[in-house]
């Protein structure tokens, strides 16, 4: 049986009913993550946006994003990475409890710095 994270990869069956988020907040060091690889960079924003509140929601306080290092298209450079760091800096990702990000994973992820839960 493959793995979640294998499963997630391929979006060819993506109904769109899946957030991308694959952890919980059981405490532990581990930060919940979302593995954007390969997605085109709107959808990929579109995911990570909603990654982001169950996070919040579940009472994490760090989100790692796979993005790949982005070295796989003509012009060798990392689009979707790029893309994301810029978005972290946004009113749209501030207002969702981003408080800044570092680089994982030799520059493959990223991991997001969170604001404690959303109040209810």
């Amino acid at each position: 049986m493959p793995s979640r994270r294998r499963a997630r990869r391929g979006n060819d069956h993506d109904d769109g009913s899946d957030d991308g988020f694959d952890g919980d907040a059981d405490g532990g060091d581990r930060a919940p993550e979302i593995d954007l690889h390969g997605l085109r960079p709107e959808e990929a924003l579109r995911r990570l946006a909603l990654a982001v509140h169950s996070a919040r929601v579940r009472g994490s306080d760090a989100l790692l994003v796979v993005t790949g290092r982005g070295w796989g298209n003509e012009r060798n450079e990392p689009v979707l990475r790029t893309k994301v760091e810029h978005w972290t800096r946004t009113q749209d990702a501030r207002e969702r409890g981003v408080l800044g990000f570092e680089r994982s994973q030799k520059g493959g992820a990223l991991r997001l710095r969170l604001k404690a839960r959303p109040s209810v």
